[in-house]
C-alpha cells in the first residue's frame, strides 16, 4: 500500500511513464529491462528497486499503466495524458518537466491501494541483463 510520503510526485515518476510509453512506441510493452533500457537512453540514470516498485505502484493506482504479467502498458488515459504533453516540440526534459505538473493533481486525488506482481529477483535479473550488454 502507498503512504502520503510516497504521494510526492518526482521527476523520477513521470521520467518512469515516459520511458515505459517510449519502450511501449518500440516493443507494444515494456518490460523491467525495458525500462531500464529506456530510462538510461532519455536520462543515463537506473531506479532502485524500492524507486521502480513505488512508482510502479503509483502510476497503476491512477490508471495510467496496466500490467500484463511482468509487462506493463500505458492506459488509454495515459496515452491522453502523454499525448496532451507531447504535442508541443520541445526538449524531452521539459516534456517530462510538464508531465510532472499534468500528473500531480492526480496524485494528490488517487486512492493508493494498488499490488504489483513484481519483486526484487525480477529487479535484480532485468538490471543484470541490462548492465551486462552496456
Amino acid at each position: 500500500m502507498l503512504t502520503n510520503k510516497m504521494k510526492v510526485l518526482s521527476v523520477d515518476t513521470a521520467l518512469l511513464l515516459y520511458a515505459i510509453s517510449y519502450e511501449c512506441m518500440h516493443k507494444g510493452a515494456a518490460s523491467i529491462e525495458g525500462i531500464f533500457r529506456a530510462e538510461d537512453a532519455i536520462n543515463r540514470s537506473a531506479k532502485t528497486y524500492e524507486e521502480m516498485k513505488q512508482g510502479l505502484q503509483l502510476l497503476l493506482s491512477i490508471g495510467l499503466i496496466k500490467q500484463e504479467d511482468k509487462k506493463f502498458k500505458v492506459t488509454i488515459k495515459g496515452r491522453s495524458i502523454l499525448e496532451e504533453v507531447t504535442q508541443e516540440k520541445a526538449y524531452v526534459f521539459e516534456q517530462i518537466k510538464k508531465l510532472r505538473e499534468v500528473l500531480k493533481p492526480l496524485i494528490e486525488k488517487a486512492n493508493f491501494d494498488t499490488s504489483i506482481s513484481f519483486n526484487q529477483i525480477d529487479y535484480d535479473n532485468a538490471y543484470s541483463k541490462y548492465y551486462s550488454k552496456t
